[in-house]
């Protein structure tokens, strides 16, 4: 152990031999942690085993539009809220990766297939003299939930708020879901109880639009 970093290259061959037997009897029960875990300890234990499934995140490019606007789709569905959906690949492209982006997106893989997303953008708060970030979603197919990819969507989303110097980073739950309640208390976040979203949406809308001076 020098700095921090598990040295495996200065282990003895015997010894070698004995932690990766051990590494490969542990795959059949922890295949993603070990795949961590190795990438972590060092290169030589990782480049040695190449476990699948794989889990990675990218970001999104507008080649994703389809897709992402077909796993919005699922969230909605899930949430039973598709009647609200109108989300197009168009929208994806012109919002997301236009002149201006509007928002961000990152795509969770698994095992190379597309398996979850989260989408967000920046907020200002005037309290703070900073930026915050907005998780607008996060998903993970129902095929593929528990086996740490919210997790990985949400901690991935945190790295950047914290690498960008973001204040916070902030989402909302529907208060029926109490896996992802359960989820986010188990991650530290915390709960705005003295708070009430607010919404303008539709004739509301337009209907205040037309006071504007």
């Amino acid at each position: 152990m020098k700095g921090g970093v598990f040295s495996f290259t200065r282990i003895p061959t015997s010894q070698k031999n004995l932690i990766l037997a051990k590494c490969v009897s542990a795959v059949v029960l922890f295949p993603a942690v070990l795949r961590l875990a190795l990438v972590y300890n060092g290169a030589s234990i990782s480049t040695a085993f190449r476990f699948d499934p794989m889990l990675s995140i990218r970001p999104a490019t507008a080649d994703d539009a389809a897709l992402l606007s077909a796993m919005i789709l699922e969230l909605a569905v899930f949430e039973h809220l598709e009647h609200e959906f109108s989300m197009t690949a168009e929208a994806i492209v012109r919002d997301g990766f236009g002149a201006r982006p509007k928002f961000r997106a990152v795509i969770a893989h698994w095992d190379g297939e597309p398996v979850g997303y989260a989408i967000f953008f920046d907020f200002y708060s005037s309290f703070q003299g900073r930026a915050g970030l907005f998780l607008d979603d996060l998903f993970v197919r129902p095929a593929f939930r528990k086996r740490g990819i919210g997790t990985a969507l949400i901690k991935h989303v945190a790295g950047i708020a914290w690498k960008e110097k973001y204040f916070c980073m902030r989402w909302e739950v529907l208060d029926w879901n109490k896996p992802a309640i359960d989820f986010y208390n188990n991650l530290g976040a915390s709960f705005l109880e003295e708070w009430k979203p607010v919404i303008l949406i539709g004739d509301a809308l337009e209907a205040a639009a037309k006071g504007a001076l």
